[in-house]
């Protein structure tokens, strides 16, 4: 929902959280671990073989045990993230699964579960536990090999795997990150994509790299906004049969609320009411907590040690927010996300290309789908 005309989309803290310690998450992250099979270039954890932190299972299970009963909504989500998350081993992964089910039935409460890999570990086992305990599991995967394989590696191995997932129908998502190399090919990757029956694919900009690791540029901002163009184009040419890109989809759904459509539904990771400390939360492989599962975070602002202590943390995070002048009255506003607090640190200079993209993508919406309105509200972004 916007905000006052010429702020940043930020939250306040709340304090009524304060005697409501870990109340309000609604999505638990578990980052199991820093060790990961591949060592991606745009990587925000720095994960890779030679790292060795693992989260103490114990402690996980214990928090989750905490956090089911105690949380104030109905629908949660827990999900396992990483580094590698399937190399804490499936004794662990089924151990904190068996007693969130268990937590989620005794409080009658609808609990999903999702895993965030990068598939090269897929097997029957895998298979398995996905069905035991209904888990949705998302894969890393920036396109096709040739594409994937310049800052991943291991492309054809994960294509294999999600082509076995779907043959044994187990339901899944991609994760791709907006490379140069993906975004100067996104309209035969997104035919690529369709082909193959992926159709659930998330295209997320870059994350900060953590310290020692060379940044990957973003595209400029005329690439970024034909991604969003080529994306919409696609959706709207094969309906249902289009890859449904969730971060263009939505959107799209934004703007249509301004003329009388159904609103669309608000996802956690949206405005920093992403509710980082607030609806969500991170538990790192060294046991302690942080607001976002974005690791460019897990040493910044708001990293705590306890679910009471999650309003203080969301307080220190805020405290970086502030207000974008260049907002003011601007009519992408409505489809704008305002930055990521982990990604953008709330600095518009580093917001600024993906801005200049959504104003863009802004005046191709207007052309499209509302071409009654005037031409100073489609030219003004």
């Amino acid at each position: 929902m916007p905000g006052k005309k010429g702020e940043h989309r930020s939250v306040p803290p709340d304090r009524s959280q304060d005697s409501l310690p870990g109340r309000h998450v609604a999505t638990f992250f578990l980052s199991v671990t820093n060790r990961c099979n591949l060592a991606c270039d745009y990587c925000s954890a720095a994960a890779g073989p030679r790292n060795g932190a693992m989260l103490d299972p114990d402690r996980a299970q214990d928090l989750v045990r905490q956090w089911i009963p105690g949380a104030i909504g109905n629908r949660l989500t827990l999900v396992f993230t990483g580094g590698e998350p399937l190399l804490w081993g499936y004794d662990n992964l089924g151990r904190i699964c068996h007693a969130a089910r268990e937590e989620a039935s005794a409080c009658r409460k609808d609990l999903a579960i999702g895993i965030q890999s990068n598939g090269l570990l897929v097997d029957e086992n895998f298979i398995d536990f996905c069905r035991k305990y209904e888990i949705e599991p998302s894969f890393s995967l920036d396109g096709p090999p040739p594409i994937n394989d310049i800052h991943r590696g291991g492309g054809q191995r994960v294509v294999t795997s999600l082509k076995m997932l779907k043959a044994r129908q187990i339901d899944f998502a991609i994760v791709s990150c907006l490379t140069h190399e993906l975004a100067a090919r996104i309209e035969p990757v997104l035919e690529w994509f369709r082909k193959q029956g992926f159709l659930k694919v998330r295209i997320n900009s870059l994350g900060q790299p953590p310290p020692g690791r060379a940044a990957i540029s973003q595209p400029d901002p005329r690439s970024l906004f034909y991604v969003k163009k080529s994306i919409f184009d696609h959706m709207e040419k094969h309906g249902a049969a289009a890859v449904q890109e969730r971060n263009v989809l939505r959107q799209v759904k934004k703007f249509d609320t301004l003329f009388g459509e159904p609103p669309a539904a608000m996802e956690h990771c949206e405005l920093l009411q992403c509710g980082a400390g607030r609806n969500l939360v991170c538990l790192n492989p060294d046991g302690s907590l942080s607001p976002c599962v974005e690791k460019s975070m897990s040493d910044g602002p708001g990293r705590t040690h306890s679910l009471r202590e999650l309003a203080g943390a969301r307080e220190s995070l805020l405290r970086s927010t502030g207000t974008w002048e260049i907002c003011r009255d601007c009519p992408a506003d409505i489809i704008c996300d305002h930055g990521c607090a982990a990604y953008h640190r709330m600095d518009h200079d580093a917001f600024a290309g993906e801005c200049l993209a959504n104003r863009l993508f802004w005046k191709y919406l207007v052309l499209k789908r509302a071409p009654m309105l005037t031409a100073s509200e489609g030219d003004r972004p």
